[in-house]
């Protein structure tokens, strides 16, 4: 009897301890919600396609110079008027009326190019303020055409970046998620992050961009600045620079200010250090919801709407508001068929 009684007490005793250890197993096939969002990482930023990258970006390579890219700048501005000027060479006077608008294009190349050392200038309060920082070696080249303005940004005096503000007749009245979508017919599905803002009527969530990756290593988002420029905003970026410069940033300016908060969240997937358990939804679905608060602040100063900014000798002398008023637009350079969907014309 002692001896059953024993031998029951064992089975007991194993019983008791294989049933926890059930249940645990049966947990540990269930996916956590850490498991889930390290799962999701930056694998979550899709690819874009490869070859249209490749077109986005044309003659333009991450680190030409300043001087390559102006070079660049000056042989496009040539081009738009060589048809113009073989029509024009048997009336001297529109000759020589249409040399000199080339050459006063081609030298204001060069003064629309402004470094970001440590005074302010115009553009610390415009469209593209979440852009750079000071004190970190970045600077800028602008361009515009008869439709939208370009960016062009430098780290060290080597271009990685450009930032286009589309004009609203590429827009074309379309909604940013309509745009998103013609965006994506061409450089395949983007991820969208979503963002919280909060209002007297509650919290509410819109889209706040999309997002694309590569394998050869750029960056690519589409942002919505609408709400205060009507324009909607493409950026092609060399994410390794981008992350090694956010870390630069971050040395120079401990407080973060200067950090462009897109171009983060792109790379690491993560945009602040909140409880890893909120938004697993977003991560099953692929979407992304930010809190208040996690975003840089939207730009709030106009110095202009249509996507057509001024030059940076402009924008200098206008002062921190940035209102200088533009200098004529060429309605040649970089003009397109407007008959063309807006992504076929996409062209850095």
């Amino acid at each position: 009897m002692k001896r059953f009684a024993r031998l029951k007490l064992v089975s007991t005793l194993v019983l008791a301890c294989l049933v926890p250890a059930a249940g645990a197993m049966a947990a540990a096939k269930k996916p956590t919600v850490k498991a889930a969002k390290a799962a999701k990482g930056t694998a979550a930023v899709p690819n874009a396609n490869a070859e249209e990258l490749e077109k986005l970006k044309g003659e333009f390579k991450w680190g030409m110079s300043v001087e390559l890219v102006q070079k660049s700048m000056e042989q496009r501005v040539r081009d738009s008027y060589a048809d113009e000027l073989k029509k024009a060479i048997k009336d001297p006077t529109q000759y020589s009326r249409m040399r000199a608008e080339v050459e006063k294009e081609v030298k204001a190349i060069k003064a629309n190019y402004v470094k970001f050392e440590s005074k302010k200038t115009g553009y610390d309060s415009s469209i593209v303020d979440q852009e750079f920082s000071h004190k970190t070696d970045e600077s800028m080249l602008t361009s515009r055409d008869d439709k939208n303005t370009r960016y062009y940004f430098f780290a060290d005096g080597n271009l990685y970046k450009i930032f286009t503000a589309f004009g609203k007749e590429i827009l074309a009245d379309k909604t940013f998620t309509d745009f998103g979508e013609l965006m994506q017919a061409r450089f395949g599905k983007a991820k969208q992050v979503m963002v919280e803002e909060n209002k007297k009527a509650g919290v509410s969530v819109k889209l706040d961009y999309f997002a694309w990756a590569s394998a050869s290593g750029d960056g690519l988002r589409l942002v919505d600045r609408s709400e205060f420029y009507d324009v909607y905003c493409l950026v092609i970026f060399d994410r390794k620079v981008a992350d090694e410069l956010q870390k630069t940033r971050d040395r120079v300016h401990p407080k973060g200010s200067g950090n462009d908060s897109l171009v983060e969240a792109v790379l690491t997937g993560n945009r602040n250090d909140a409880d890893v358990n909120e938004n697993i939804i977003d991560q099953l679905t692929g979407k992304d919801t930010s809190k208040p608060g996690q975003n840089a602040p939207a730009d709030i100063v106009v110095p202009y709407t249509n996507g057509q900014g001024p030059s940076a000798s402009q924008v200098n002398a206008a002062g921190k508001g940035g209102s200088g008023k533009p200098a004529t637009v060429n309605k040649k350079t970089g003009a397109t068929n407007s008959k063309k969907a807006a992504s076929d014309e996409l062209e850095l």
